[in-house]
């Protein structure tokens, strides 16, 4: 999959780059949607507002890692969910394990679980 994105990413900015030589009117692509995770990354996201969705995992541990993010999901109007399982956020992410995720259509913030420290 990554290969596919980076061979889309080098014929985008061929065409790009061809047309500019050629001298006509550049043409700027968006880039494509895409996933995101960690909770720096969700709370960035969320602060600057280009976090359009944000996903958080029900089974955190410590919970305080997450228990901002509704607070904050709510003052900047982004919309959020807690999502059943970690695992199923990592399917998204390629992780084993996640918290939030924050996405361009569902960016989303993950966090690996440290595990048990007893």
């Amino acid at each position: 999959m990554f290969k596919k994105s980076a061979e889309a990413k080098k014929a985008r900015l061929q065409a790009r780059a061809e047309a500019r030589a050629a001298g006509k009117k550049e043409e700027v692509t968006k880039r494509p949607n895409m996933v995101r995770f960690g909770i720096q990354n969700v709370t960035r996201a969320i602060e600057t507002r280009e976090a359009q969705l944000v996903l958080i995992a029900h089974d955190v541990d410590p919970l305080e890692v997450v228990i901002f993010l509704p607070a904050l999901c709510r003052k900047f109007r982004i919309p959020y969910a807690v999502v059943k399982g970690k695992a199923a956020l990592g399917t998204v992410v390629r992780r084993k394990v996640t918290v939030p995720e924050w996405s361009d259509l569902v960016k989303l913030g993950v966090t690996k679980d440290i595990g048990d420290w007893s």
